[in-house]
């Protein structure tokens, strides 16, 4: 865990990933307005590395199946082709009044696609967990662990009922 210090509370700044807005509309043919945060659509990445039975759990925001291919790379160290990755769906973020969305991908990698250490562009802190799959099951069962965001638990869930092999390691 990193040391994390110094934490204070300003004016949103608008970023490249959300924005405050204002949204009009009618209701019942009457003017309405409702303050918003406009998203971006986002991109969620669920890696197996079979060779050594983990998970590699990273999220980010692009919006393709080449960028998410490009992120692969970049941030875990992969080199996967486009045709492995299998888009799992897309569904709406939890603030739907933005209208963003969240595309899921698959993609079974091994020890031998690794080409480099990953970890993202300098200055990006990112960080790769590998997560052998008994410690996936143990997070994605227990309920101390609530406060994860509802995409990360979706992927390992997805995972797991979708992908892995259940005579492994007891799980039913």
């Amino acid at each position: 865990m990193e040391d994390i210090s110094d934490v204070y509370l300003t004016d949103f700044v608008p970023s490249v990933y959300t924005s405050p807005c204002t949204m009009y509309y009618k209701q019942n043919e009457k003017q309405r307005k409702w303050h918003i945060f406009a998203e971006r659509n986002g991109v969620v990445i669920i890696l197996y590395n079979s060779t050594r039975d983990v998970l590699i759990l990273k999220i980010k925001t692009p919006t393709t199946a080449q960028i998410a291919k490009e992120e692969i790379l970049e941030e875990c160290g992969y080199d996967v082709a486009i045709s492995h990755l299998e888009q799992i769906g897309t569904i709406k973020n939890l603030s739907v009044t933005t209208g963003a969305r969240s595309t899921f991908y698959y993609c079974e990698v091994t020890d031998e696609m690794r080409v480099s250490k990953g970890g993202g562009e300098e200055g990006e802190n990112v960080e790769v967990v590998e997560m052998p799959t008994t410690e996936v099951i143990n997070y994605a069962t227990n309920p101390e662990y609530v406060s994860s965001p509802v995409n990360f638990m979706y992927g390992l869930y997805w995972f797991l009922y979708n992908k892995y092999d259940k005579s492994k390691n007891g799980f039913k």
